[in-house]
């Protein structure tokens, strides 16, 4: 299980930037309910407490995202996602939570506030010594080099909206999921696809993922729940109690 706490709720001193923009500090753990006991730590206060003395009792309701995230997930992951969904709320029972205008232009806003500030931060080591930088991240700081000031502060523009945007859509007690990822896990020559995971960094909302099947592939998949602004202890909580329900014991075979 894993939780990307809402942007800036844990301090990033220590952290090499990508961007301070995307950046965000979370814990990664056996369970939900292990994740709270870090996250009452990590974030100073005693929420994880809490949770670990009662788990979220009350019907779970998520809102699923059709559009462009269960849209482009490999149909195995598909499938996983929507029985994990009705083993959670009941068969055809999660509410459809549908994305705002700002979302047709996210991937490429979230890429060039990246890039630029990626290439701030980097760009007298990468000077120096451009061969010390692998092609995917020796790309970006190329690209953060061509973009302009201008072109920065509008997609900073529009990060300010599309956030403004999904908290607008995710009140408390409001809960979207999606996939975690397109895919199972890739190959060792990369972190993955991000595109599931991007947006959230984008729009700063704090995320919990959780496992839920091993595919024909020997690989586990996971559903990923996220909240408006500051909702850790309620995403936990919902995570915490949808893992019984989902019943996830599998060991992958690659680990057994």
């Amino acid at each position: 299980a894993g939780l990307k706490a809402t942007h800036g709720a844990v301090p990033l001193a220590g952290v090499v930037p990508i961007s301070p923009r995307l950046d965000h500090v979370g814990p990664i753990g056996r369970s939900a309910l292990d994740l709270a006991a870090v996250w009452g730590a990590i974030a100073d206060n005693r929420e994880g407490d809490a949770l670990l003395a009662a788990v979220l009792e009350m019907p779970l309701k998520l809102a699923v995202i059709e559009s462009f995230f269960m849209e482009t997930a490999a149909d195995e992951v598909r499938r996983a996602t929507r029985e994990a969904i009705d083993l959670i709320c009941g068969r055809g029972k999660g509410e459809r939570f549908e994305l705002p205008p700002s979302f047709a232009d996210l991937a490429t806003m979230h890429r060039r506030i990246m890039a630029y500030d990626a290439a701030a931060y980097h760009r007298a080591a990468f000077e120096q010594s451009p061969e010390r930088f692998g092609p995917h991240v020796r790309g970006l700081i190329e690209f953060g080099l061509a973009t302009t000031a201008d072109q920065y502060a509008e997609a900073v523009a529009h990060q300010r909206r599309c956030r403004a945007e999904f908290a607008a859509l995710l009140p408390p007690g409001r809960i979207a999921v999606t996939p975690a990822t397109r895919t199972t896990a890739p190959t060792l020559e990369t972190t993955g696809d991000p595109a599931f995971n991007s947006p959230w960094s984008y729009t700063g909302l704090p995320t919990v993922s959780i496992p839920c099947a091993v595919l024909t592939d020997g690989l586990p998949v996971s559903l990923q729940l996220i909240g408006g602004p500051h909702s850790e202890q309620q995403l936990l909580a919902t995570a915490a109690a949808c893992e019984p329900l989902l019943a996830f014991h599998n060991r992958p075979p690659l680990l057994t």
